[in-house]
């Protein structure tokens, strides 16, 4: 779907999010708390997560200057900006007294979306969640309430998905014409099975094909 991903690039959630899309092959922004200087880029650990950003026509965004070394304040300061280029703020888990709340009130006072995914009572990581859902926030259980909370039709998916296709992920959707087994499939696409799994399970994320009784078929 014509959805990109906006996060922090920091540790737990962040990472996740900007992974997935990269998975996904949705276009996903990173703002971090940092510069943007290799020396600076912050969290070290994720640098190569953000080279991956870039190189996937993604991008990495900064209102410091590009040696500023992070601070404890420059955290909720971006946070802000997260909220600002967005329409909607998905919140996946919060404490209490989360940045990520600063950030859901910051996309209220944008006028932006909030959403969030219930989590069982007495999570400490879902009393941030349970917070917004009194104050109004959409409880998201689905893909699809994403999808209905962004106002996107569903028929924007294969168009979509289509132009982002490989010539390979071309190849193998036009030999998958009629239905069959994946070792028929890897034997037709004449490649290593490695790279032929590599295919398979991107277009499984996709979510243009599936597989049942071992038999893998297009999805319609």
């Amino acid at each position: 779907y014509p959805i990109v991903i906006v996060s922090g690039l920091a540790l737990g959630m962040d990472g996740i999010a900007h992974e997935a899309a990269l998975s996904a092959n949705l276009s996903t922004v990173a703002v971090p708390g940092s510069g943007l200087h290799d020396r600076v880029l912050y969290p070290r650990s994720h640098f190569p997560l953000s080279q991956r950003i870039l190189k996937a026509n993604g991008a990495l965004l900064s209102e410091f200057e590009p040696s500023w070394i992070p601070r404890l304040e420059s955290f909720p300061q971006r946070n802000r900006i997260m909220a600002g280029l967005s329409h909607a703020v998905l919140v996946i888990e919060a404490n209490e007294r989360s940045g990520t709340l600063i950030t859901s009130r910051l996309a209220t006072e944008y006028n932006r979306d909030v959403l969030t995914i219930p989590h069982p009572i007495g999570s400490a990581t879902g009393a941030g969640p349970h917070l917004l859902m009194r104050i109004g926030a959409t409880p998201i259980r689905t893909p699809e309430d994403i999808l209905e909370a962004l106002q996107i039709n569903p028929s924007e998916r294969e168009d979509t998905l289509s132009s982002d296709l490989s010539d390979a992920q071309k190849i193998v959707l036009n030999t998958l014409s009629n239905p069959m087994s994946r070792e028929e499939l890897v034997a037709r696409l004449n490649m290593p099975i490695r790279e032929a799994n590599v295919l398979l399970g991107t277009l499984e994320l996709k979510q243009l094909i599936e597989e049942s009784a071992g038999i893998i078929r297009v999805k319609k």
